[in-house]
């Protein structure tokens, strides 16, 4: 895995949990609206098994909810302490700004004081990639594995 494609799982990460999330929340809605109408008609075993079933569904997306924020939040830890590492805090700047709060790079041109021309815009990508050249030795130096 290249340190690109590492950073980038955040916010395919934070993607996936919004997704279950909806997941969850459809299970819930569904789960409260059996609830209502099967306490309003005569109790049977279909009815039951309808309301345990649309639980089990809103229980197993919240599980697999909550796993993917663990998942997050060990990456997130593990990748601010990495890029707390870089020497240069223009670096460091750079990979946290896109990478661990999702800027888009009109953001980070604005922070680093630049202007959005293409010359300047050209600037920020160079010290990008040179952001993640010094991430890729400070991972093989500390034998990570990406």
């Amino acid at each position: 895995m290249t340190p690109k494609e590492y950073q980038e799982q955040l916010p395919r990460l934070r993607q996936r949990i919004a997704g279950l999330e909806e997941q969850r929340s459809y299970w819930q809605s569904i789960a409260e609206g059996v609830t209502s109408h099967i306490s309003d008609s005569p109790r049977s075993k279909s009815n039951v098994n309808g309301k345990e079933s649309t639980y089990i569904q809103c229980i197993q997306a919240a599980i697999r909810c909550g796993q993917a924020i663990e998942t997050l939040a060990t990456l997130e830890r593990e990748a601010y302490g990495l890029v707390g590492q870089l020497d240069d805090i223009r670096y460091r700047d750079i990979l946290t700004w896109r990478y661990l709060n999702g800027w888009k790079w009109e953001g980070i041109c604005a922070a680093l004081g630049t202007s959005e021309t293409p010359m300047d815009r050209t600037w920020v990508w160079r010290l990008h990639g040179q952001a993640l050249s010094e991430f890729s030795k400070l991972t093989t130096q500390r034998n990570i594995t990406l």
